[in-house]
């Protein structure tokens, strides 16, 4: 795997190995959120998690508004 040759130019091997069967799982189980977990997240950041666009999208928004403010 080309992800893993790339780690083992920057880690050990056996970490490079870890970190790619890692991302594997996560490829191939898309862990999906339990019972709670929605709650949890929620209480964590003191607000309900949102996509990961839509927080690009506003802090693209955020930014443009600081650039032409200055």
């Amino acid at each position: 795997m080309r992800f893993e040759q790339q780690m083992r130019q920057r880690a050990p091997s056996w970490s490079a190995f870890d970190i790619c069967m890692t991302f594997e799982a996560y490829l191939e189980r898309a862990f999906v959120a339990e019972d709670g977990d929605l709650g949890t997240l929620t209480k964590l950041l003191g607000h309900a998690p949102r996509r990961y666009e839509d927080f690009a999208r506003e802090t693209f928004v955020k930014w443009q508004e600081l650039s032409t403010a200055a």
